[in-house]
């Protein structure tokens, strides 16, 4: 059996060898057929015509011959340009809507450029990652009084399913674990779990959007940092040490066209901060814009949003209300800019004072050069605080992170940014001088060794002074890391 088993296989292998090599020559031949144009019955016939020895060349017959090229060459160019123009698609949407302009606080809104419609477009996609990293830290606990270090290693795959047009109507999921090994401290081993939902639906005049996020985090971060770049794990500066948190974030918006250059945006979110030991918090808000297109680089929106938050400290639970205005500019093709600014007003049911404060969020983007990337992220907002009963925190950051390409395959990353929380009391009875400052620095160097293949290594410092010792740290991080894309 092994015998006439192996027997077999050699013939299959030899006929798809055989197979594959016909298909390869015959590819090549068939579209030298197609690309050559169909001889006519006159020229068929001069073809079977065996042609005399030609005279010594002349001036006359030189000139004709050059005559006849340049009326085949007419010929063929002509035929070539009628095959193209019936191969144009008759469904071509070249104009974007006014939805299809992104604004600041719309991540779910499509790109603003326009795109073919294909009935041969795939519907299912999916893509499948993997990133490995080996990392020694010297205070994995981001304390100051405990200090520990160790050295780990992080499992984080990857999986992404769609189903859809992404410019039109789609559904995907998402799903991130991350599985944290420690060498000496096994006792912080975990597995963290991250399952995005997203989904869009156009209507005649309206475009709804779904998100549902799920984050199981156990750690020090606030998010969990996957693949190469100038990625990095957002800091739980308010607890400032290792803790169970599970955070859960619906999302749905709509964008309704009413015109050519103006339309309305609504939103509607509900947030879920919820702590195994600390003090849990839900936000819910709604918020409603009028935009205008004001020229095809430049939108702009006014707006209300309106908001509910709840907290597991006593009589802590608030209003808040905002008026923002926002724009998205693109300068020129190595520039844009959006933002979003406005002020805060938020009132207090434990007998607080109420509290004002201006709210913004910005990204701007620079592309000097091929494979030079720049990025500026700026933010300011108000958030409950899981450690202080009875105490908020307005938390203000900025982030720079360039990325270079060079040798076409190497990219060198760095990452510059600091935060500064300032704490105000929500509650009768509380005190609140806390403010913590907060820098950090990211270096890397990534190199591509295939398409779907990077390694690569970096240096992470970070660093938080607060007027609270118990929530100052210092920590190093240094580490390689691998990633794969199928």
């Amino acid at each position: 059996m092994t015998t006439a088993g192996s027997r077999i296989a050699s013939q299959f292998s030899s006929l798809l060898l055989l197979a594959l090599a016909t298909v390869g020559l015959l590819s090549p031949l068939h579209a030298q057929e197609e690309d050559t144009p169909s001889p006519s019955p006159t020229d068929a016939q001069a073809a079977a015509t065996p042609e005399p020895t030609p005279p010594p060349a002349s001036d006359e017959s030189v000139a004709d011959r050059k005559q006849e090229q340049v009326v085949a060459e007419g010929r063929r160019r002509a035929k070539e340009e009628a095959t193209s123009e019936s191969a144009k698609p008759e469904d071509v949407d070249l104009t974007p809507a006014p939805d299809q302009r992104a604004l600041p606080g719309n991540d779910n809104a499509a790109p603003a450029t326009g795109h073919e419609q294909s009935s041969t477009q795939r519907r299912l996609r999916y893509q499948i990652g993997l990133t490995l990293r080996t990392v020694y830290d010297d205070n994995i606990n981001i304390s100051k009084f405990d200090r520990q270090s160790d050295l780990y290693t992080t499992i984080e795959p990857t999986i992404n399913v769609g189903f859809g047009d992404p410019d039109n109507n789609f559904l995907a999921l998402t799903y991130s674990p991350s599985a944290f090994i420690f060498i000496s401290h096994s006792e912080n081993d975990t597995l963290q779990h991250i399952i995005s939902l997203a989904g869009q639906y156009r209507f005649p005049q309206i475009t709804v959007n779904l998100s549902e996020e799920i984050q199981i985090l156990d750690g020090t971060g606030l998010n969990s940092a996957t693949g190469t770049g100038t990625d990095f794990t957002r800091t739980n500066l308010d607890v400032s040490g290792r803790t169970r948190l599970n955070v859960y974030s619906t999302r749905v918006d709509a964008n309704y066209s009413l015109t050519g250059k103006t339309f309305l945006t609504a939103d509607l979110s509900y947030s879920l901060s919820d702590y195994s030991t600390l003090l849990s918090s839900s936000v819910i808000s709604g918020n409603v814009y009028a935009n205008y297109i004001y020229s095809p680089k430049l939108s702009i929106g006014l707006g209300a949003t309106g908001g509910y938050d709840t907290s597991e400290s006593r009589n802590d639970n608030q209003t808040f209300e905002q008026i923002n205005v926002r724009a998205s500019y693109e300068l020129t093709g190595k520039v844009s800019a959006s933002i979003s600014a406005g002020f805060e007003f938020r009132q207090t049911e434990g007998g607080g004072s109420d509290n004002g404060s201006p709210v913004f969020d910005g990204t701007i983007l620079y592309q000097p050069f091929d494979g030079t990337s720049v990025s500026l992220l700026l933010s300011r907002r108000t958030e409950n605080s899981a450690t202080l009963a009875g105490q908020d925190f307005h938390s203000t950051q900025a982030t720079l992170s360039i990325r270079q390409r060079l040798l076409q395959r190497f990219f060198v990353g760095l990452s510059i940014g600091y935060e500064n929380s300032t704490y105000f009391t929500t509650g009768a009875g509380f005190d609140s001088n806390r403010s913590d400052d907060y820098f950090f620095a990211q270096g890397s160097i990534d190199f591509n060794i295939t398409n779907f293949w990077t390694a690569g290594v970096f240096y992470f410092y970070r660093e938080s002074s607060s007027s609270f010792d118990l929530f100052s740290f210092y920590d190093n991080q240094i580490g390689f890391r691998t990633s794969f894309t199928f």
